[in-house]
């Protein structure tokens, strides 16, 4: 171990040291997502709920619904909310329920395409990845 390296455990274990005097715990390297006690798993019906979505039942008006799901509370956002507007915020949350689309770079006609990242070749470049 050098020297440099030596220093910075040493600062690292002071550190630990104050942070457990200060909170009365141990110092946690890391914990998984799926470990927090707040962890909502992404797509799940608690994940639903979180943004304020619902299963659609046979009540719902057909303008209302996307994919299946409404919004828990229409009144939320006023009652002289446009109901295009409403349209638009159903279909945002429940874009973020499922998630982004995975982009993809062989079909140009395709959804989703995005183009590879250009890097530049044979000059020397700072401050982007996997410049030569």
């Amino acid at each position: 171990m050098s020297k440099d390296n030596a220093t910075l455990e040493a600062r690292i274990r002071d550190l630990e040291r104050k942070l457990e005097s200060l909170t009365g715990q141990p110092a946690q390297i890391s914990i998984a997502p799926e470990d927090r006690p707040d962890y909502i798993p992404h797509g799940s019906e608690l994940h639903a709920a979180y943004l304020g979505l619902r299963k659609a039942t046979a009540e719902d008006a057909k303008e209302n619904l996307v994919d299946g799901w409404a919004l828990q509370d229409l009144t939320a956002f006023g009652v002289t909310a446009d109901p295009h507007i409403l349209h638009a915020i159903l279909t945002q949350k429940v874009n973020e329920l499922k998630g982004p689309p995975k982009p993809q770079d062989q079909d140009q006609t395709a959804p989703n395409y995005a183009p590879p990242m250009w890097l530049p070749q044979g000059m020397r470049v700072a401050g982007i990845v996997g410049g030569t």
